[in-house]
């Protein structure tokens, strides 16, 4: 089951990817993630705030979760242009797809998950599919 961080991770990965347009990798992902800062006010003052992760965590969340899918790979090279290794590419789904994942969520008796526990993008599509039904 997702954790907290792992679905604010998740919406925040879904926000950048959204603004870029594109396919990122899990090292662009990361970077992203990393310089996002969070400010608020907390009894009078400002307060910043910034959550770090790692780039296994992201690699694995990412890999795992049913809200983005990998569109091909990348190769990376190493300083004296022998193949490294390969980076996922990665893309949220589309906003008809969620819309359908979610129907199908909400027809199933037993749901295995909370809502609480998906990012916030598909807790607002879950909630508008509730009110209509």
């Amino acid at each position: 089951m997702a954790s907290r961080g792992n679905a604010t991770m998740q919406h925040r990965a879904y926000t950048a990817m959204r603004e870029k347009g594109r396919p990122m990798n899990t090292r662009e992902i990361h970077n992203v993630l990393n310089e996002w800062t969070s400010i608020y006010k907390s009894s009078g003052r400002v307060v910043k705030t910034q959550k770090t992760y790692s780039m296994n965590q992201v690699a694995q969340v990412l890999r795992k979760s049913r809200w983005f899918k990998c569109v091909g790979v990348e190769e990376n090279y190493n300083a004296y242009g022998n193949k490294n290794s390969t980076i996922p590419l990665y893309v949220p789904l589309s906003d008809e797809e969620i819309k359908s994942k979610i129907a199908d969520l909400l027809t199933k008796d037993h749901l295995v998950m909370n809502i609480k526990a998906h990012p916030k993008f598909v807790r607002d599509e879950w909630k508008r599919q509730e009110a209509l039904l």
